[in-house]
């Protein structure tokens, strides 16, 4: 369909926000590693979205990025 992605950001908030939903029993909040190859056209973006400041909607600060 020659459609664009939006890059991996927007899906990087959807789980963002599902981690800070889901808990185990109120006990520890949920959890989610992402993994993305170093060669991905996104990568700073993927590495970026954890920082403590910037823009929120370019933040996705409940996730443990990786490579």
């Amino acid at each position: 369909t020659n459609g664009r992605s939006d890059g991996v950001l927007p899906m990087m908030r959807v789980f963002n926000n599902v981690a800070r939903y889901v808990n185990q029993g109120g006990k520890r909040p949920g959890a989610y590693a992402l993994y993305l190859e170093p060669w991905h056209a996104d990568i700073f973006e993927f590495l970026d979205a954890r920082k403590n400041t910037g823009a929120e909607e370019k933040r996705a600060r409940d996730l443990f990025p990786a490579l």
